[in-house]
């Protein structure tokens, strides 16, 4: 099939395109000088929360220089850190709340999420691993682990990890379009549709996962279906350059070179590269550059 535009995955467990992690917690309870330090964490909490990353990371150094076993201060620093796309600190900081805590869910997944910013799907997948150890259900964590796999080519244990996350939470309409995703990896393109479709009766909006069906359809030979579903994701998403693309693909294949050009024209102005291929067969069908 000529110029279809590939679906990524969806890479962040808990928001398409937006890093969520768990959230800043209390602690420094316990003995002397305690007041102090849990103070100095709830001033980190308080700035952290109205956004002023750096504010709160110096309070939350603050409460570990007072209490340097509190793992909550240090998980706490290590989540503003995440915030400020300060990967490498967070990662010390939450090794070092681990190190204190080791059954610390929090500070263990809030790690992976740090490793997989910069790029180290290995490790992502070894704190994911932990994190289920402590808590099998953290369907999270399994859906984490499915989109390192897939970023390492895993593609095997990618669906199954994925497959476990909607096993334990079945409204996961992200980890049914990852499952789509990975189906297009492995050429498996009736299942791609398949899991596409669930993931949009769980959210009818999920412009991806109408891109990602459009995109099945084209593979399968169904071009109205392909069509329609590109045309649901561009309703959506007016911009949504993958859309046009893969409903440029199925217009060519339809015949219907016009309209095909016309979603050329658009993935350019959008800043999306066509398939030199696709271009050369539309130009030899159609008689025209553009």
């Amino acid at each position: 099939m000529y110029g279809q535009l590939k679906s990524s995955w969806v890479i962040v467990a808990a928001g398409c395109g937006v890093i969520v992690l768990s959230g800043f917690l209390c602690g420094c309870e316990g003995s002397k000088g305690d007041g102090d330090a849990a103070a100095c964490n709830q001033r980190g909490i308080a700035h952290a929360q109205a956004g002023r990353h750096a504010e709160a990371i110096a309070e939350f150094r603050k409460a570990i220089a007072i209490r340097p076993d509190s793992a909550e201060a240090h998980c706490n620093m290590g989540t503003a850190h995440n915030r400020l796309r300060q990967y490498a600190d967070a990662v010390a900081a939450y090794k070092k709340a681990v190190a204190l805590k080791p059954d610390y869910t929090k500070a263990h997944y809030n790690m992976s999420v740090a490793y997989r910013m910069l790029g180290r799907f290995a490790d992502e997948i070894a704190v994911c691993e932990k994190v289920i150890a402590i808590e099998p259900d953290h369907a999270d964590a399994w859906y984490n682990m499915g989109v390192a796999c897939g970023q390492l080519r895993k593609y095997t244990e990618a669906l199954a990890a994925f497959e476990k996350a909607v096993a334990i939470k079945p409204n996961y309409a992200r980890a049914y379009y990852n499952i789509g995703v990975t189906y297009q990896m492995l050429g498996r393109f009736e299942d791609v549709v398949t899991a596409s479709q669930k993931a949009i009766a769980i959210k009818p909006d999920f412009a991806e996962a109408h891109c990602n069906m459009g995109f099945g359809y084209i593979n399968i030979g169904k071009f109205d279906e392909a069509i329609t579903a590109c045309e649901k994701a561009v309703a959506v998403k007016p911009d949504f350059a993958g859309a046009y693309y893969n409903r440029a693909t199925a217009y060519y294949y339809k015949g219907n070179y016009d309209k095909a050009w016309a979603d050329v024209k658009t993935c350019r102005r959008l800043g999306v590269d066509v398939d030199p291929k696709l271009l050369a067969e539309l130009r030899k069908v159609s008689g025209r550059e553009e």
